[in-house]
């Protein structure tokens, strides 16, 4: 599975509310019309992310995929037509094996699910725990903790 994540924002002097609107038509109709290797989406609006450039209200879009090879697709299908973030640093020379294991109880006792980013080139941390409470990390780990309200679904 793939998790194909990104963010956006209404411009300054747009309407937030025909924003969101015009973002839940183009969710629906994604639903009732998904390309080859679609799962899921979900959008939630976030607040207090440090690395978007906007003091207002940001959306994160979550699509969940086969696989890579449904990234085109999905890509046509977009041209065509509360919850809790955790963006983790893992510590510096801590192994990927020992970064999971130190996780895993925070990640079991919550309910979470964490996601690791890969090839890609960006301001975010390396890994993002998503949980539907609050999560006390192990000694060591830095996040930075996003509000999240679910859109989508």
């Amino acid at each position: 599975m793939l998790a194909y994540v990104f963010w956006h924002w209404p411009e300054p002097q747009g309407n937030p509310a025909q924003y969101e609107s015009r973002l839940l038509d183009f969710q629906k109709s994604l639903a009732a019309s998904p390309p080859a290797g679609f799962r899921e989406s979900a959008v939630f609006r976030v607040q207090g992310a440090p690395w978007l450039p906007t003091p207002g209200a940001a959306y994160e879009e979550w699509y969940l995929l086969e696989g890579s090879a449904a990234l085109d697709p999905l890509n046509d299908a977009a041209v065509a037509r509360a919850h809790l973030a955790y963006w983790v640093e893992k510590p510096t020379g801590t192994s990927y094996g020992n970064f999971y294991s130190l996780l895993r109880p925070a990640i079991r006792l919550a309910g979470a699910v964490l996601w690791g980013r890969q090839m890609v080139l960006g301001p975010t941390r390396e890994f993002c725990l998503h949980s539907p409470e609050a999560i006390e990390l192990p000694p060591g780990f830095s996040a930075q903790r996003t509000e999240l309200t679910r859109l989508w679904p």
